[in-house]
């Protein structure tokens, strides 16, 4: 009898919570993402897919990819974790003051996230569908994963800049390049 009551609670608990229920959404398959929108719809291969705003962007990622979000970034991850994007509030200053001093920016960008242990191979400015970006294409080496490939963006999004990388595990770069290229055409202002 004290088991059945348990499981019972249990039970009563997790449809409370919204666990083994109905998937919470508004009607339109709109379902909250830490905050921010994720809405999940199915792609033309049957998979899905969830379009995740943040920081004045908005991509599209594969639904299976694991999002989470902290105090001004928000990152997404593979499954394996062999690609992590990162999507985070830069300033709110405007595109020509960030390109009077872009490159400088960027690396102290990228030194405050990886420390001065990266290699930049291209960097330039870039439109994305048809937005203002400034790259960097470079690598680093992890101890415990191996040599990454990155490309960090700042984009400009109409209410200052905000940083997109791409940071991609070099064994699964191959293995990746279509989501990845799917994703960067999805890149809009929001």
């Amino acid at each position: 009898m004290k088991r059945h009551v348990i499981v019972a609670l249990v039970l009563i608990g997790l449809v409370t919570l919204g666990c083994g229920g109905k998937d919470k959404t508004d009607g339109k398959g709109t379902t909250p993402v830490d905050g921010k929108t994720g809405d999940v719809t199915p792609t033309k291969d049957g998979s899905k897919s969830e379009e995740l705003t943040y920081a004045g962007l908005a991509i599209t990622v594969p639904g299976d990819w694991e999002v989470s979000e902290e105090e001004n970034l928000f990152r997404v991850y593979s499954p394996g974790d062999i690609v992590l994007l990162q999507i985070q509030e830069f300033s709110s200053e405007s595109w020509k003051d960030f390109m009077a001093k872009a490159e400088s920016k960027m690396n102290e960008y990228l030194k405050n996230d990886l420390g001065p242990d990266y290699k930049v191979s291209k960097k330039g400015e870039e439109k994305i569908n048809g937005i203002n970006s400034y790259y960097f294409n470079y690598s680093y080496e992890d101890a415990d994963y191996g040599k990454a490939v990155c490309y960090t963006y700042a984009v400009e999004t109409g209410k200052g800049i905000t940083m997109l990388t791409f940071d991609v595990l070099e064994d699964g770069l191959k293995d990746y390049q279509k989501a990845l290229s799917d994703i960067k055409a999805s890149v809009a202002v929001k």
